[in-house]
């Protein structure tokens, strides 16, 4: 096969070589220099520099023209899955349906209808242009929620949402300058958890369950870290996960899952058909053996994949990962203290420091934030305790 990536993600934190035999199939990498310079030397490939001057489209067409076709176009950045989609349409390359599915998993509009479609409960959604136009329609609205969220239809890692109440709402709104791009819901309070897994001709082959600690908005704002804990397995009813999967057509390839847990109530939140970020594709592996990325590639172009997807092997122990948010400090470096305590723990099975400044930029990757780590324990609770005592101890400050 002739495969093209569309590479943006650091190359560690896929191994596209695990999932696809370079020296069997012909692959071309197509991104920026910076981003391909995180290719292994070594790798048997072809290496693209994006032209930044011409469209995706263009540049890829005129390659596509120079090689006599692709077989495969690849993504598995969240901001890329569109343009790959798009490519593969364009190109004929699947069933010319790649662009809509793509958009089910893109847009929070557009996924939220399908899951109601499919009686899976959501959160209240309302008509964001009637919110900012129609004062009394507003009103009712707060006077009935207390809070409610405004994001962007196509965001992740809560990037650009805004919590809103009675007195924020209406200079929040008319700070939006493309009203068409956001969606309001209600605030719903409950505990987050997320479901990674991965799913081939539109069946779960396997997936793992997991709860927060602090959410992605608290990371993103309000100077909290950001943990998660794998949970036990009947936390999530798996029809339900099958059902979204199915309302949403994700035929294969990983996925990234959000619900809150209101009452005895699961709401749906959001999907992703990628990975997740943080420390997800590491605690996923360590508990069922599966790594993600390379599962999915292998299925994606009909190699064997080393591992079992069946439930033969799960781990008896539960892992969890924490990550503290860098953006806050505004390139700075930073003053570690109170973590020195946990090194030794048999809890802590790896963790990072950042040595250089932080980045400027919201992430969660290990390399660009202050700290980070990955636990284990004998239960999920066990995980828990110990990565909110880290919370609690260590105390992060620029110098």
């Amino acid at each position: 096969m002739k495969i093209l990536i569309l590479h943006r993600i650091p190359y560690h934190k896929i191994d596209y070589h695990l999932g696809i035999n370079h020296n069997k199939h012909s692959v071309f990498y197509i991104g920026l220099e910076s981003s391909l310079s995180s290719i292994p030397s070594e790798l048997n490939c072809h290496k693209i520099i994006r032209n930044t001057e011409i469209t995706y489209l263009d540049q890829v067409i005129s390659l596509s023209k120079e090689v006599n076709g692709f077989d495969d176009i690849i993504s598995l950045s969240e901001y890329e899955l569109l343009e790959a989609a798009q490519l593969r349409d364009f190109l004929s390359i699947g069933d010319k349906n790649s662009f809509s599915r793509a958009m089910l998993v893109r847009d929070k509009v557009l996924m939220k209808e399908e899951c109601a479609k499919n009686n899976i409960k959501i959160p209240v959604v309302f008509n964001l242009k009637m919110f900012y136009e129609n004062k009394s329609y507003r009103e009712n609205i707060l006077s009935k929620f207390n809070k409610l969220i405004l994001k962007p239809r196509s965001g992740a890692s809560s990037e650009g949402v805004s919590i809103i109440d009675s007195k924020s709402s209406e200079s929040k709104i008319k700070s939006i300058k493309n009203i068409e791009d956001f969606e309001l819901e209600e605030f719903i309070e409950g505990s987050i958890f997320h479901v990674d897994g991965i799913v081939n001709n539109g069946n779960i082959l396997r997936c793992v369950s997991s709860k927060y600690i602090n959410t992605c908005f608290d990371y993103a704002y309000n100077k909290l870290p950001l943990g998660s804990v794998q949970q036990y397995s009947d936390i999530t009813n798996r029809e339900w996960i099958q059902k979204i999967i199915c309302a949403l057509k994700i035929n294969e390839g990983s996925f990234h899952l959000e619900w809150i847990l209101r009452g005895n109530e699961a709401i749906f939140l959001e999907i992703a058909n990628r990975v997740g970020g943080a420390d997800v594709v590491e605690t996923f592996q360590r508990k069922t053996k599966i790594h993600l990325p390379s599962a999915e590639l292998a299925l994606r172009v009909g190699e064997k994949y080393t591992s079992d997807f069946s439930h033969s092997y799960e781990s008896e122990n539960f892992y969890g990962w924490f990550v503290y948010p860098g953006h806050i400090y505004n390139e700075s470096r930073i003053k570690i203290d109170g973590f020195s305590k946990f090194v030794e723990s048999k809890l802590l099975i790896n963790y990072n420091k950042l040595s250089n400044k932080t980045s400027k930029n919201m992430t969660y990757q290990a390399y660009e934030v202050p700290l980070s780590g990955v636990v284990v324990g004998k239960s999920p609770d066990e995980v828990r305790t110990f990565i909110e005592n880290i919370f609690y101890d260590v105390n992060i400050q620029p110098i």
